[in-house]
């Protein structure tokens, strides 16, 4: 899928951006994640679980979906190291709805989205600068 893209946008001389993470939902930081459902209890035990996560793990979470209901380390190792009960936590993901987390970013997060971004946020203004 991306390398495809990347490859026929190169052979056109298009400028082409493939995201460092898995979706665009993998950008959010925890600031605006708690934002969206400050008092639903649930929601916050995974995003409490998903703090926990490494930074790789972080970006390659299904943020929608969660994780698989059966444990395959040996398919998922990536995500090996999360202890038992934050499975099980995670397993239930954000939801369909967590792109809406975007509609409460501002400027007050900027540094967190930084963080989270790790470079690529920048990279693609940059990109979109050089063209505009």
């Amino acid at each position: 899928g991306a390398q495809k893209l990347s490859e026929a946008c190169d052979d056109h001389n298009i400028p082409c951006w493939i995201l460092a993470k898995r979706a665009a939902e993998n950008y959010l930081p925890s600031i605006i994640l708690k934002k969206m459902k400050p008092n639903d209890q649930e929601y916050l035990l995974v995003v409490d679980a998903w703090e926990r996560l490494s930074d790789d793990q972080k970006n390659f979470f299904n943020m929608k979906k969660g994780l698989p209901e059966d444990r395959d380390d040996d398919e998922y190792p990536l995500f090996k190291g999360v202890p038992e009960a934050d499975y099980n936590v995670l397993r239930r993901g954000f939801g369909n709805r967590i792109n809406e987390c975007w509609r409460y970013a501002d400027t007050e997060i900027e540094s967190e989205l930084c963080t989270r971004s790790q470079g690529d946020l920048e990279y693609g203004i940059e990109l979109i600068c050089k063209e505009v």
